[in-house]
């Protein structure tokens, strides 16, 4: 059997199978609606009012920011350095 023959004989092949339908994976009539319990939505809610409460950033003052990393670095230049060339 040569390549053509195997070709020519899937071909056979597949023109007698029925073709079978897809199944369409988008929301179509007859899709189905989701349910969603009542206590997730309850507890969504909850979460969104304590999202809402909550401050949205955290109070920072630079100057005070960078006093604080001047000394950082100020008291990380002073370590000696263990083992260097």
């Amino acid at each position: 059997m040569t390549v053509a023959d195997a070709k020519r004989e899937a071909e056979t092949y597949s023109s007698r199978q029925p073709r079978q339908q897809t199944r369409a994976y988008y929301a179509g009539a007859t899709a189905r609606k989701e349910v969603v319990p009542d206590w997730f939505r309850e507890q969504q809610k909850q979460r969104d009012a304590k999202e809402a409460a909550r401050p949205s950033t955290l109070p920072v003052d630079p100057l005070k920011t960078r006093e604080e990393l001047q000394s950082m670095l100020d008291a990380f230049r002073q370590v000696p350095v263990v083992g260097g060339n």
